[in-house]
């Protein structure tokens, strides 16, 4: 290989060749995405919202909406989410602005977050349409549970 640009050309290619053998690879083992609004699956980016971006010494293009990866299933989340987190009985929402914690007003005790915040649905194995469910959380994981999503853009620019 010779200069910058031969280089950035081949590791170009060689991305695309990766990223499209694992799309082959997802969608033979039927490993979808989950639109995380309406819970139904999408094929992984299927979106036609794709930005180009520079990456070290080539350009790859990436689906600027927000995902996350929750027990083990991957969401893709609509342009205005920006939080996500966990309420105490393991339903996960996403929120554009982070909620207070609500309080009871009798004891003091806090019993979960305010209000504004949509849950993250998915369709099960029988068809029904599902809040998504974290089970085995260590107690009172949910106080600490608020998360910033990041957008595809951001993730690849901030790898090391």
């Amino acid at each position: 290989m010779g200069g910058t640009k031969e280089k950035a050309k081949y590791i170009t290619e060689k991305l695309e060749d990766l990223m499209i053998k694992a799309t082959i690879d997802n969608i033979k083992t039927d490993s979808f995405e989950f639109d995380a609004v309406s819970g139904l699956r999408v094929k992984p980016s299927s979106n036609n919202k794709m930005v180009k971006i520079s990456v070290g010494l080539g350009e790859m293009t990436v689906n600027p909406l927000p995902t996350a990866v929750i027990e083990g299933v991957k969401f893709v989340f609509p342009k205005n989410a920006k939080w996500i987190c966990v309420e105490p009985n393991g339903v996960v929402y996403w929120a554009e602005k982070q909620s207070r914690m609500s309080v009871d007003e009798y004891d003091g005790k806090p019993y979960g977050w305010g209000a504004n915040k949509t849950p993250v649905l998915k369709v099960n194995e029988d068809g029904f349409l599902r809040a998504v469910i974290r089970k085995n959380l260590p107690p009172d994981f949910w106080k600490k549970s608020w998360e910033r999503l990041a957008t595809n853009e951001l993730r690849y620019l901030v790898q090391d």
